[in-house]
């Protein structure tokens, strides 16, 4: 009888230490479950800090196309009394330009966005003869309407103004439906330093541009 009870007390003591998980044993596939999402979100918190560089420094190189604030380009004009003129620049953030335009008949405002797909027109306004000094919320509003630079940046050509000749200028073209052509060329730490339109008038060609004279 007493060999009888042992033997049932042995097998009660084996299944309940069978069922019990023994002191400082780690479950080793939970641990890994719990790591592996710490190891995801440090891989997208890497992925994201280089995009963000990455849009820095995209914005960065774009922001040479524009003059620092208060400085001004003088551009000689030919085919038109109103292609001679002065642009001047002014910062509003260091993703966001004005340059305020005076052909001697008008003065048009233009602002610009600077992002990862190129610089963006938001805003023509002639007319404008006001200080122009924008809150952020006030320039978040304005819609990205037109591309003028896209990135990447199209391939260099050779151009010449009266100031000098550029070998590395950033050629934009635009085609109308008349047949009329709008060309801009655009110089890294000058800006914009020529602007064609030409226009097929009876088998020629009618030209007004505006070529980059001085920088002040």
């Amino acid at each position: 009888m007493f060999r009888r009870f042992s033997y049932l007390v042995t097998v009660v003591i084996l299944l309940s230490s069978c069922g019990t998980p023994q002191e400082g044993k780690v479950d080793v596939s939970e641990e890994k479950k719990s790591e592996v999402p710490a190891e995801n979100e440090s891989s997208n918190s890497t992925n994201e800090e280089d995009l963000v560089l990455q849009e820095q420094s995209i914005i960065a190189e774009l922001s040479t196309f524009f003059l620092e604030t208060g400085h001004s380009a003088h551009f000689e004009g030919s085919g038109n009394e109103f292609a001679t003129l002065e642009q001047v620049t002014k910062w509003h953030s260091p993703d966001e330009v004005s340059v305020v335009e005076n052909n001697g008949g008008t003065q048009i405002l233009r602002t610009y966005r600077l992002t990862k797909k190129g610089i963006f027109l938001l805003q023509e306004r002639g007319e404008f003869y006001d200080e122009y000094s924008p809150t952020k919320e006030e320039l978040d509003t304005l819609p990205e309407t037109k591309l003028i630079l896209p990135y990447p940046l199209p391939s260099t050509t050779q151009v010449d103004t009266p100031l000098k000749s550029f070998e590395q200028a950033y050629m934009v073209e635009e085609i109308a439906e008349d047949g009329s052509i709008n060309r801009s060329y655009y110089v890294k730490n000058y800006g914009l330093v020529k602007r064609e339109f030409i226009m097929p008038n009876d088998g020629e060609e009618m030209i007004i541009s505006s070529s980059l004279k001085s920088i002040k």
